[in-house]
């Protein structure tokens, strides 16, 4: 798999390292996001449940995703970059149509529709979702569906002390 090299602010250094990619096919991408919550009253208790279309969202990634799940799940800092692609609307420019996808710029948010999937599929894919960085972007194409691509994390080795001087001792 291909090694890419990633810095910010010049100081961190790591590299990321592709272990899974996929793309599947939805007839219709889920939109909810988890906040979506509603009152529930059993008996005396009074809280906050999940709306059932959330619930349905978390089932569908669930189920969608389970059969190409790695054998054992990842562990350790992973970068997750989700590309939920929704459906050309009849009112799409040409361009945009003949390109075969466009940015997808209303809501729902692209970080909420992100947190929902990542929690759905993480029995079966993480061991920790707290050590997962997700990059999600919304677009629309012709095929909707979602893609995720899962990268490994790792620190770049640290330079000979003669190296970061330009070769002097």
């Amino acid at each position: 798999m291909p090694k890419t090299e990633r810095s910010w602010v010049n100081q961190v250094k790591f590299k990321q390292t592709k272990v899974f990619e996929k793309f599947i096919q939805y007839n219709r991408v889920p939109t909810t996001s988890k906040q979506q919550q509603q009152i529930v009253r059993r008996g005396k208790f009074i809280g906050m449940a999940p709306k059932p279309e959330v619930t349905q969202a978390v089932r569908l990634h669930a189920a969608l995703w389970h059969s190409c799940r790695p054998r054992r799940v990842y562990d350790g800092p992973l970068h997750v970059v989700l590309e939920f692609h929704f459906p050309f609307r009849s009112t799409e420019k040409k361009s945009d149509l003949q390109r075969g996808w466009m940015f997808h710029l209303e809501k729902p948010d692209a970080d909420n529709i992100g947190k929902l999937f990542i929690d759905a599929i993480q029995p079966d894919y993480f061991r920790n979702d707290s050590t997962v960085y997700t990059t999600p972007l919304k677009v629309r194409s012709a095929v909707p569906g979602v893609r995720m691509a899962i990268y490994r994390l790792d620190y770049l080795p640290e330079p000979a002390k003669n190296e970061r001087k330009g070769g002097q001792a």
